[in-house]
């Protein structure tokens, strides 16, 4: 798959959809290129929330299967017990980690586009699709299967060698990708089954619903995967942008 820049709109403002520094001029880093430390810093962080949090998903859920098939021989307060343990359990942890994820989200969108911006700034060489466009495709549909993982791959080619573009991301930029598209697709998948279940009030069919918790550990497991390979992806990223702004120093 080409790394293909993308074409702004007529009119679109240049700071978020096109290249802000000269055509044709050399690379520099540019004085108003912004570190990436510390938002990486807070990127880190919140994946490594994130993944705690699906990781909590797992027991949570393989207690709701065990329950499932233990509940025949219980009395009515052992019942209660549970329909109170899973409660509390099931709403904190999904309302914990929705927070976790909004904001591990918000974290990865600035960096994706603090890291192209840096780039146009300074005039780097290579594909670079606009900022703004990276982050916002993101949100439409069917592009967003492939956009963001071509703009992290085209950050992480020009940030190493913004003179040529001829450094080659690494290989886990799949094994971050891939896992993440599955996981999404999985989670949305146990929704819609959660649903026809009748998951929202009163359960039609238990069984389909607890095939949503056999889903929910296989989306937490990918997840996790993913988020193990994005962490050096963005640490290798920080890294080679913080040495190009050390060496424009000297």
């Amino acid at each position: 798959m080409s790394d293909t820049p993308a074409t702004p709109p007529a009119g679109a403002p240049d700071d978020l959809f096109a290249k802000t520094a000269a055509p044709g001029a050399p690379f520099r880093w540019s004085p108003q290129a912004r570190p990436m430390r510390g938002l990486h810093a807070w990127l880190r962080g919140s994946l490594i929330f994130y993944a705690v949090m699906e990781g909590l998903q797992i027991p949570v859920s393989a207690f709701e299967l065990w329950s499932y098939e233990a509940a025949s021989g219980w009395n009515e307060s052992q019942v209660e017990a549970y329909s109170l343990v899973s409660s509390m359990g099931s709403v904190g942890i999904s309302g914990i980690g929705v927070i976790v994820a909004i904001v591990a989200a918000v974290m990865f969108l600035r960096f994706l586009y603090r890291g192209l911006k840096n780039l146009h700034l300074s005039n780097a060489n290579g594909e670079l699709m606009g900022p703004g466009w990276a982050v916002a495709y993101c949100f439409i549909p069917i592009v967003s299967l492939w956009k963001p993982h071509q703009a992290m791959r085209q950050v992480w080619r020009s940030s190493h060698d913004p003179v040529r573009a001829f450094a080659s991301p690494p290989g886990t930029m799949w094994a971050w990708w891939l896992p993440y598209l599955f996981s999404n697709w999985i989670g949305n998948l146990s929704f819609r089954l959660s649903i026809q279940a009748g998951g929202f009030g009163e359960i039609t069919d238990p069984d389909l619903y607890m095939s949503t918790y056999w889903l929910d550990i296989a989306g937490a497991v990918l997840m996790i995967v993913s988020i193990i390979f994005l962490i050096p992806i963005v640490r290798q990223i920080t890294t080679a942008q913080d040495r190009l702004a050390d060496a424009s120093a000297f």
